[in-house]
């Protein structure tokens, strides 16, 4: 079983801890660590946490809770609104608990203050009411969305490997694969953000949805969007981020109305990311949205009418 799919047995590893952490009077460090001096510098003081609250921290740092794009999605003011955890779906449940995490190395006691505050188990009975749908559709649906994720970067890192790319996969924010080749004596070097879309997901649909975020703008060079129907492709989309940038602009999108050309409209999602990572909890600033929204109706893409279907099979827009 691939480490970074969400199972049954992976939420009970956490649902277990709900009835220990859900006790108002509960201690959950053990003691404070006084400060030592080392190279002429006090530490801090550190806490000792209780072994199940290490354990359960663990457990939650496995691979299948890991969102590597948390901080852009503002995983705190996530964690902050109690009536967004009532109705958060997985992929919030693993954005929200990673930022729980990987919290404690910015700031010591913040899982102290978590637990002491009911954050995490406000979290975990979430989980407990998804996980005990009765058709399991929570492990089907999470199961079925990261085998396609799988599928999709084996297909696509094959292919280019067979183009001659040499190519690794990318476990932080902002792309999934790194490709580099060599053309008339110069390396080239693409950021590879990858889109799956699998029609049986969306039976009953008119149209699929998917967009490019401001971080994966900022960051990626360029773009591969699949279509699949089950495990049988139906098209593969290759282009740079500005190809899709111009393409989905001749929509007339009134927000991209004020971008001259792509590098200003780039140069604006970097900022908005960097203000997503620095907004401080309590902040009421309101970020303008800057994803690229590259969904379609199945009618139109059953027409080839899609704005992005120029570029199906376009391998050769990777060089540019």
């Amino acid at each position: 079983m691939n480490q970074r799919i969400i199972t049954n047995a992976k939420i009970k590893e956490l649902l277990k801890f709900l009835p220990l952490f859900d006790d108002p009077n509960r201690d959950f460090i053990k003691k404070w660590e006084d400060p030592i001096k080392k190279n002429g510098t006090f530490t801090f003081t550190i806490p000792v946490y209780c072994y199940d609250v290490k354990k359960f921290f663990k457990l939650a740092a496995q691979k299948c809770w890991a969102d590597f794009d948390y901080v852009s999605k503002h995983a705190g003011d996530m964690v902050n609104n109690e009536k967004f955890i009532e109705q958060a779906d997985i992929q919030a449940i693993k954005t929200m608990i990673t930022w729980c995490v990987r919290g404690e190395r910015f700031c010591t006691g913040h899982r102290k203050a978590l637990l002491e505050s009911g954050k995490i188990v406000s979290i975990l009975k979430r989980l407990k009411k998804l996980s005990t749908s009765p058709d399991n559709s929570l492990v089907l649906e999470t199961t079925r969305k990261k085998s396609l994720e799988i599928m999709h970067k084996g297909m696509i890192s094959y292919k280019l490997a067979n183009l001659g790319w040499d190519v690794s996969e990318h476990l932080g924010d902002g792309y999934d694969l790194l490709g580099m080749t060599t053309q008339t004596g110069t390396q080239l070097v693409a950021k590879i953000e990858l889109k799956a879309v699998d029609r049986h997901s969306y039976l009953g649909k008119a149209s699929f949805s998917q967009a490019v975020s401001e971080n994966e703008i900022s960051t990626a060079t360029h773009l591969i969007i699949s279509i699949f129907n089950g495990i049988e492709p139906e098209g593969h989309f290759i282009m740079s981020l500005e190809q899709a940038f111009n393409a989905v602009k001749v929509k007339a999108t009134k927000k991209f109305a004020q971008y001259k050309d792509f590098h200003t409209f780039q140069k604006a999602t970097m900022e908005i990311s960097q203000k997503k990572i620095l907004l401080k909890k309590g902040n009421k600033e309101k970020l303008i949205r800057l994803a690229l929204d590259i969904g379609c109706t199945f009618k139109k893409f059953n027409e080839d009418k899609w704005e992005l279907g120029i570029f199906k099979d376009r391998w050769d827009n990777l060089l540019q």
